[in-house]
């Protein structure tokens, strides 16, 4: 009895196999809310009167932040091996948040006043890729589902800083550094639903968790403007690019035509999304 039982699921099971196999394309967008945040600096505001009460005070807050947080776009393909379980491949493309920390100082004189303020501004984009497996109810016009994968990209974050004093003078320069290279790698997990509009095209809709974190592996300085001159051709090249690594010897010297080392950062790159899209079925086996 126990092995018919087995043979009768079986034959269903490569029934539905035969009936649902095919590859599908999907399509959608999302704007991912950061989670897993890390402090990344602060907003630092402080004000000191000398003309006459030698007055101070001031204000700090920290900046918490997760690059992978803003908007994704992804296009994926995908192929069914029956109702209830799929691979899915997807490539995306992140346009991340832009997050600013500063350091603002104003200085009250008798008859005149200064300010001495460096502003920070980061944002971070790039492609990554996610093989993932889908298990899904499979029946019906509102089909329930789970997806789960790795993520793997090579993301790039951009750091602009500008610099300003004018207690003795005016001094001020602005600054870009990219950090790039190095792999990001981590996992995802979704639920969400397909909704049926027709025999091979579906609407999608799923809350999407992204779990990863990058370490940069080289970052260089791409501009620097001082006093409204480009003076960024007159740096060394180990003023322009940094190497970052595991463990480094802080006492060696450093070469000035090699790039400098420091010790490498974790940037968390972690998202809470909802995902809406299209799937579409390009063609689909079918018992003759």
């Amino acid at each position: 009895m126990k092995k018919t039982v087995l043979i009768f699921l079986t034959m269903i099971a490569m029934t539905g196999s035969v009936l649902a196999q095919g590859f599908y394309i999907r399509a959608g967008g999302t704007y991912g809310l950061p989670v897993g945040t890390s402090v990344i600096g602060n907003k630092s505001n402080s004000t000191y009167d000398y003309s006459g009460g030698n007055a101070t005070t001031g204000s700090s807050k920290a900046v918490s932040a997760s690059y992978g947080a803003g908007g994704n776009f992804a296009v994926a393909v995908g192929y069914k091996f029956n109702q209830n379980f799929m691979f899915d491949l997807s490539g995306s493309y992140l346009i991340g948040n832009k997050y600013q920390t500063s350091n603002y100082t104003k200085y009250i004189y008798s008859g005149y006043s200064a300010v001495d303020s460096d502003f920070y501004d980061t944002k971070a984009k790039g492609f990554f890729l996610n093989p993932s497996f889908v298990f899904s109810a499979g029946f019906g016009k509102a089909a329930p589902y789970g997806r789960f994968g790795l993520v793997v990209g090579m993301p790039q974050m951009t750091k602009n800083e500008s610099y300003f004093n004018n207690g003795d003078g005016i001094i001020q320069n602005d600054k870009t550094w990219v950090y790039k290279k190095g792999i990001a790698i981590g996992y995802q997990a979704a639920i969400g639903m397909n909704w049926k509009i027709s025999a091979n095209l579906d609407i999608y809709t799923e809350v999407n968790i992204l779990n990863l974190t990058w370490y940069p592996a080289q970052s260089e300085l791409t501009k620097f403007i001082d006093r409204g001159q480009d003076v960024l051709a007159n740096q060394s090249v180990s003023q322009k690019q940094t190497n970052y690594d595991k463990s480094y010897d802080p006492t060696a010297s450093q070469d000035p035509a090699k790039p400098s080392t420091q010790l490498r950062e974790a940037m968390p790159f972690s998202s809470v999304s909802a995902n809406v899209g299209l799937r579409f079925t390009m063609f689909q086996k079918k018992v003759e």
